[in-house]
Protein backbone atom coordinates (compact mmCIF):
# COMPACT_ATOMS: atom_id res chain seq x y z
CA UNK A 1 0.00 0.00 0.00
CA UNK A 2 2.87 2.38 0.83
CA UNK A 3 4.40 1.69 -2.57
CA UNK A 4 1.14 2.53 -4.32
CA UNK A 5 0.85 5.83 -2.41
CA UNK A 6 4.48 6.61 -3.18
CA UNK A 7 3.87 6.03 -6.91
CA UNK A 8 0.71 8.15 -6.89
CA UNK A 9 2.45 10.98 -5.03
CA UNK A 10 5.41 10.81 -7.40
CA UNK A 11 3.14 11.01 -10.43
CA UNK A 12 1.29 13.98 -8.92
CA UNK A 13 4.58 15.77 -8.23
CA UNK A 14 5.80 15.14 -11.77
CA UNK A 15 2.50 16.30 -13.30
CA UNK A 16 2.45 19.34 -11.03
CA UNK A 17 5.97 20.36 -11.94
CA UNK A 18 5.27 19.77 -15.63
CA UNK A 19 2.20 21.98 -15.38
CA UNK A 20 4.21 24.61 -13.51
CA UNK A 21 6.92 24.57 -16.19
CA UNK A 22 4.39 24.83 -18.99
CA UNK A 23 2.58 27.65 -17.20
CA UNK A 24 5.74 29.64 -16.60
CA UNK A 25 8.04 28.72 -19.48
CA UNK A 26 5.46 28.82 -22.25
CA UNK A 27 2.92 31.52 -21.42
CA UNK A 28 -0.23 31.83 -23.46
CA UNK A 29 0.40 34.19 -26.39
CA UNK A 30 -1.04 37.61 -25.68
CA UNK A 31 -1.59 36.92 -21.98
CA UNK A 32 0.60 38.47 -19.28
CA UNK A 33 2.93 36.25 -17.32
CA UNK A 34 2.11 35.86 -13.62
CA UNK A 35 2.97 38.86 -11.50
CA UNK A 36 1.58 42.12 -10.30
CA UNK A 37 1.12 45.54 -11.73
CA UNK A 38 1.62 47.33 -15.01
CA UNK A 39 5.03 45.92 -15.79
CA UNK A 40 5.76 45.66 -19.52
CA UNK A 41 8.17 42.77 -18.88
CA UNK A 42 5.07 40.65 -18.14
CA UNK A 43 4.47 40.88 -21.92
CA UNK A 44 8.06 40.18 -23.09
CA UNK A 45 7.02 36.80 -24.48
CA UNK A 46 4.73 38.28 -27.14
CA UNK A 47 5.81 37.86 -30.74
CA UNK A 48 3.62 40.38 -32.57
CA UNK A 49 2.17 43.82 -32.07
CA UNK A 50 -1.30 42.30 -31.84
CA UNK A 51 -0.19 39.97 -29.03
CA UNK A 52 1.62 42.82 -27.25
CA UNK A 53 -1.45 45.06 -27.47
CA UNK A 54 -3.67 42.26 -26.17
CA UNK A 55 -1.26 41.48 -23.33
CA UNK A 56 -1.00 45.11 -22.22
CA UNK A 57 -4.79 45.40 -22.42
CA UNK A 58 -5.02 42.43 -20.04
CA UNK A 59 -2.62 44.21 -17.65
CA UNK A 60 -4.99 47.17 -17.67
CA UNK A 61 -8.02 44.91 -17.17
CA UNK A 62 -6.36 43.35 -14.11
CA UNK A 63 -5.83 46.79 -12.59
CA UNK A 64 -9.34 47.91 -13.49
CA UNK A 65 -10.82 44.84 -11.76
CA UNK A 66 -8.69 45.52 -8.66
CA UNK A 67 -9.82 49.16 -8.66
CA UNK A 68 -13.48 48.16 -8.94
CA UNK A 69 -13.08 45.77 -6.01
CA UNK A 70 -11.31 48.37 -3.86
CA UNK A 71 -13.97 50.94 -4.69
CA UNK A 72 -16.78 48.55 -3.72
CA UNK A 73 -14.96 47.46 -0.54
CA UNK A 74 -14.38 51.05 0.53
CA UNK A 75 -17.90 52.14 -0.32
CA UNK A 76 -19.32 49.33 1.84
CA UNK A 77 -17.57 50.80 4.88
CA UNK A 78 -18.78 54.39 4.47
CA UNK A 79 -21.70 56.40 5.77
CA UNK A 80 -24.27 57.68 3.31
CA UNK A 81 -22.67 61.13 3.08
CA UNK A 82 -19.19 59.61 2.69
CA UNK A 83 -20.49 57.40 -0.12
CA UNK A 84 -21.74 60.50 -1.94
CA UNK A 85 -18.35 62.17 -1.52
CA UNK A 86 -16.54 59.05 -2.75
CA UNK A 87 -18.82 58.87 -5.79
CA UNK A 88 -18.12 62.54 -6.53
CA UNK A 89 -14.39 61.93 -6.11
CA UNK A 90 -14.48 58.87 -8.37
CA UNK A 91 -16.33 60.80 -11.08
CA UNK A 92 -13.71 63.55 -10.88
CA UNK A 93 -10.98 60.93 -11.14
CA UNK A 94 -12.67 59.42 -14.19
CA UNK A 95 -12.70 62.89 -15.81
CA UNK A 96 -8.99 63.23 -14.96
CA UNK A 97 -8.27 59.79 -16.40
CA UNK A 98 -10.11 60.65 -19.61
CA UNK A 99 -8.13 63.87 -19.96
CA UNK A 100 -4.85 62.15 -19.10
CA UNK A 101 -5.53 59.43 -21.66
CA UNK A 102 -6.30 62.09 -24.26
CA UNK A 103 -2.89 63.63 -23.67
CA UNK A 104 -1.21 60.20 -23.74
CA UNK A 105 -3.01 59.35 -26.98
CA UNK A 106 -1.70 62.49 -28.64
CA UNK A 107 1.81 62.30 -27.18
CA UNK A 108 2.44 58.58 -27.56
CA UNK A 109 0.68 58.02 -30.89
CA UNK A 110 0.63 55.63 -32.65
CA UNK A 111 1.98 53.33 -29.91
CA UNK A 112 -1.24 51.78 -28.57
CA UNK A 113 0.61 49.48 -26.16
CA UNK A 114 2.30 52.48 -24.51
CA UNK A 115 -1.03 54.31 -24.29
CA UNK A 116 -2.76 51.34 -22.65
CA UNK A 117 0.19 50.80 -20.31
CA UNK A 118 -0.08 54.45 -19.24
CA UNK A 119 -3.81 53.96 -18.59
CA UNK A 120 -2.90 50.88 -16.55
CA UNK A 121 -0.48 52.90 -14.39
CA UNK A 122 -3.02 55.70 -13.82
CA UNK A 123 -5.61 53.09 -12.77
CA UNK A 124 -3.10 51.34 -10.50
CA UNK A 125 -2.34 54.62 -8.73
CA UNK A 126 -6.03 55.28 -8.09
CA UNK A 127 -6.41 51.77 -6.70
CA UNK A 128 -3.49 52.42 -4.33
CA UNK A 129 -5.21 55.61 -3.13
CA UNK A 130 -8.40 53.70 -2.37
CA UNK A 131 -6.45 50.92 -0.64
CA UNK A 132 -4.83 53.56 1.57
CA UNK A 133 -8.29 54.72 2.64
CA UNK A 134 -9.33 51.12 3.27
CA UNK A 135 -6.35 50.56 5.57
CA UNK A 136 -7.42 53.54 7.67
CA UNK A 137 -10.97 52.22 8.19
Amino acid sequence: MKRKNYVINSVLIILGSAFFNVATANPVPGEPTPGKGCVISRCDHTSSNAELNHCVRRLFQEQDELLNKSYADLKSKLTSSQKQLLTKSQRAWLDFKKSENGFALDYLKPNSAAITLHECVVTKHRNEELLDFLEQK
